[in-house]
């Protein structure tokens, strides 16, 4: 069996893990980048992320709920709903089971606060081999990922029947 984890977002990262084993497979979130007047902005590469989800074919997907935060500007509000909306129509046309779970009940599974320094050590403890993959500050979203897949797979009451 195979479970996904999703960090939704631009920083975000996607990631798998196999019910045989602690292997965790994560990637980050593909964009590309488009030159708009004198900015270059990011955007999801939906193109990209769809053939990651059907090379693996998870049997569920996890992904973090998102939502407009304290003091946060309405352009960056719109771009990070206008991305989740992407993943979750993705998840629907691609017909994946999926599954949406707050930053709250999966950070409480592992007794973590926001801090995501926390999420980077607590993703090496668990899966000690990938740590390389979660070093560096700007890659949080690869070790959140992961930590939402493993979440799903043990944590969560919807796969019950989860081997470990």
């Amino acid at each position: 069996m195979i479970v996904c984890g999703i960090d939704p977002g631009l920083n975000g990262a996607v990631s798998f893990i196999h019910s045989d084993s602690k292997y965790i497979q994560a990637e980050k979130a593909p964009v590309f980048r488009v030159n708009i007047g004198k900015k270059q902005k990011r955007f999801l590469d939906m193109w990209s992320l769809n053939s990651i989800l059907a090379d693996q074919k998870p049997e569920h997907v996890f992904i973090e709920k998102q939502q407009a935060m304290p003091r946060q500007g309405v352009s960056s509000t719109f771009r990070t709903g206008f991305g989740y909306g992407l993943y979750i129509g993705m998840l629907i046309a691609g017909d994946y089971d999926y599954t949406i779970v707050g930053a709250k009940e999966w950070k409480k599974f592992f007794n973590l606060s926001s801090d995501k320094d926390l999420s980077r050590e607590k993703a090496s403890v668990i899966f000690p081999d990938a740590s390389h993959m979660w070093r560096q500050k700007n890659q949080d979203g690869l070790a959140e990922a992961a930590l939402i897949a493993y979440f799903g797979a043990n944590g969560s009451q919807v796969l019950s029947s989860w081997e470990q």
